[in-house]
C-alpha cells in the first residue's frame, strides 16, 4: 500500500489518533501531506520536496500539525498551507523555495 493511500485511509477517522511521519521523504506527489478531518499530524526527520501542489496542506478541521526537524522545500504550491484557524508549531526545521507561502 503506498504512503499516500495509508495517509488517505489514516485521515478518514478521528478515533485513529496522532499520525506520525518519521525518517520519511515524500515527493514528487501532487500533495505531500493532507490532513482533513483529523487528529493530530506529527512530522519527524523528514523531507517533503518536488510536489506539484502544497508541501503540506492542512484542510477543514485539521487537527494540530507539529514539525520537527524537517525539510518542506520545491513545492509548486506553498510549503505549508492551513486553511482554518489552527497554526502549526514548527522547530528546527527548513522551509524554503515553495512556489507559495513558507
Amino acid at each position: 500500500m503506498s504512503l499516500w493511500r495509508l495517509l488517505q485511509l489514516c485521515f478518514l477517522d478521528h478515533s485513529l489518533g496522532a499520525v506520525a511521519i518519521t525518517n520519511s521523504t515524500i515527493s514528487n506527489n501532487q500533495t505531500g501531506v493532507r490532513t482533513e478531518s483529523s487528529a493530530a499530524l506529527i512530522i519527524t526527520d523528514s523531507t517533503i520536496s518536488n510536489n506539484s501542489g502544497n508541501g503540506i496542506y492542512g484542510y477543514w478541521d485539521s487537527g494540530d500539525i507539529t514539525i520537527s526537524g524537517s525539510t518542506i522545500s520545491s513545492n509548486s504550491g506553498s510549503g505549508i498551507y492551513i486553511n482554518n484557524d489552527s497554526a502549526p508549531t514548527i522547530t528546527n526545521s527548513l522551509i524554503s523555495s515553495n512556489s507559495g507561502y513558507g
